[in-house]
């Protein structure tokens, strides 16, 4: 039964090495400026440690596909023993990162059809038989979208020197 969120994507990576964060955060909000979503950075905290500082960032994005379904992207980078190095001139950033991406359809997101029982009733059948093909080429598409921007994330965290 599809309901008013549709999961497409849980994913985690772990990566122990040097980063460039920088460039990690240009390359992501190009890629996420290109597919048209709105993004937003939601958090973005660092304590500092004797073991090395912490950082966790989040980000959300969102798109507008259609007037019934939105793409949704939370992505998380918890980084810890950070330390900060120099590596020809270019300040980079050694330590453990764990990088956390979920993705989800929202549909109806206006909440037209969430207003009474009967519509309800209605979004149920219009989403489970109707469009369920439609929401399944969506589902495709948002797979495919995640599995770009892991792939840019990637690439610039195995940055090699």
């Amino acid at each position: 039964m599809i309901g008013k969120k549709v999961s497409v994507a849980d994913i985690k990576i772990k990566e122990v090495g040097i980063f460039d964060i920088e460039t990690l955060y240009k390359e992501a909000k190009s890629w996420f400026d290109s597919k048209n979503y709105t993004f937003q950075e939601k958090e973005h905290t660092e304590k500092i440690r004797d073991i090395g500082d912490e950082y966790l960032i989040q980000w959300v994005a969102e798109r507008k596909v259609d007037g019934y379904v939105k793409f949704n992207i939370e992505t998380s980078f918890f980084i810890r023993y950070i330390t900060k190095i120099k590596i020809r001139e270019k300040q980079l950033y050694k330590g453990d990162m764990e990088i956390t991406t979920k993705a989800f359809l929202e549909l109806d997101y206006k909440n037209n059809w969430h207003t009474s029982a009967i519509k309800k009733f209605l979004f149920n059948i219009y989403s489970n038989y109707i469009i369920k093909e439609k929401i399944n080429d969506y589902n495709s598409k948002l797979d495919n979208e995640v599995k770009e921007l892991l792939d840019i994330i990637k690439s610039v965290i195995n940055i090699h020197i």
